[in-house]
């Protein structure tokens, strides 16, 4: 893992439009499931549509069970292990599950339960968030894989239940 990591700060260094890129990337696509998810849920709360309650518990329970697991796994990000600097300055603390790739999978289920096309636009923004803060040297594979698993799932719960 250390040598992949390693390689993609080295490309990032030596490509200041790629690093431009993730950093734009990694900025802007969380940004935007934010404004998406506020928007909606304004609209949902306008309408009085009884959707809003998953709408709106799903994400939050998904961000209690994040905690929880990072406070239990206390898990070092990579740049704090290998000893490198990230593309992107970062905090050092627990990285297990990626909160950031938790949030964006349990936005895009509760969206994509509300509306399919928009949806599905969230799964794209959720991809690019959680793979840029791997590539950045933020978080490990299995940090974003396991945020968007248990987003999804917890998501998924959510409409499900409610």
């Amino acid at each position: 893992m250390e040598r992949f990591y390693l390689s993609c700060i080295r490309l990032a260094e030596k490509s200041p439009s790629y690093r431009f890129l993730l950093i734009l990337l990694c900025k802007f696509s969380p940004i935007g499931i934010a404004v998406i998810y506020l928007g909606l849920g304004i609209l949902l709360a306008f309408q009085r549509d009884i959707r809003i309650w998953c709408y709106l518990i799903s994400p939050m329970l998904c961000l209690l069970v994040v905690k929880g697991l990072r406070i239990f796994i206390q898990r070092k990000r990579p740049f704090e292990k290998y000893q490198f600097k990230p593309v992107i300055g970062h905090d050092t603390g627990c990285s297990f599950p990626s909160k950031h790739a938790a949030s964006a999978a349990v936005i895009c289920v509760a969206c994509w339960y509300i509306h399919f096309p928009l949806g599905v636009f969230i799964a794209v923004l959720a991809f690019l968030a959680g793979t840029t803060r791997i590539l950045t040297g933020i978080h490990y594979i299995s940090d974003v894989v396991s945020g968007w698993g248990l987003g999804c799932s917890i998501g998924l719960l959510g409409c499900w239940l409610l």
